[in-house]
């Protein structure tokens, strides 16, 4: 980092590390994880082979900058989606969308941000700042409707089963195996639907409820 003070501005380095961020996403989304190295990095970026090597000491270095920036996507368009809404549950389901949404554009971001073995390991001070963020403001509408009485499942339990069940439709349509554009939305609509109001009729839900009182209250 001397030479480049020597040499660049503090902003000209903050800039030039985000090109280089930028264009590392860029062949991971487009060529998958196997592509993606300091070297050819340098390629996509038209800059010396040394160059990356001042910005980010290793490949993990860069996948954690890549994560520190995909989580600063996703929770910059979450922003985007709430504005103007009010009604906790309506923000909920923008969320949902807009997670959807930035899957269906980065599939391979959003596996390295939450699925790599990687996210399993400590974070990074910058990745734990940055992940904190993400998580207040995904919570922040689920504990309002909690609050408010409008779910009858806490935060913490729906957000597992929510993220669960929008993983699982994602990973089998990236397999190949649901079928065409239309087949994934309409399966995606028929999650939602029973996800919010089950696939009992009213007197079958009170009847489960009935028997399993324990687990659904």
């Amino acid at each position: 980092m001397d030479y480049m003070a020597k040499e660049l501005t503090q902003d000209q380095i903050v800039e030039k590390r985000a090109s280089l961020i930028a264009h590392a996403i860029t062949i991971l989304d487009s060529e998958g994880p196997d592509a993606l190295t300091l070297r050819r990095l340098a390629v996509e970026a038209g800059v010396s082979r040394s160059t990356p090597y001042l910005y980010f000491k290793d490949k993990a270095a860069l996948k954690d900058a890549m994560q520190v920036e995909g989580f600063i996507m996703l929770t910059s368009a979450y922003k985007k989606a709430l504005e103007g809404l009010t009604h906790n549950r309506m923000r909920m389901k923008s969320l949902g969308d807009t997670y959807v949404a930035f899957a269906l554009a980065h599939p391979e971001l959003y596996e390295l941000i939450f699925l790599t073995k990687s996210r399993r390991a400590p974070m990074s001070d910058n990745l734990a700042k940055v992940v904190d963020a993400y998580c207040v403001l995904t919570e922040e509408p689920m504990q309002a409707a909690w609050d408010a009485g409008e779910l009858s499942m806490e935060p913490e339990r729906l957000n597992k089963v929510l993220w669960v069940s929008l993983h699982g439709l994602l990973s089998l349509n990236r397999a190949g195996v649901i079928g065409g554009q239309s087949d994934f939305e309409a399966l995606r609509a028929d999650l939602g639907k029973i996800l919010c109001f089950g696939f009992l009729p009213d007197d079958g839900r009170q009847e489960l409820k009935t028997i399993y009182a324990p687990d659904l209250d």
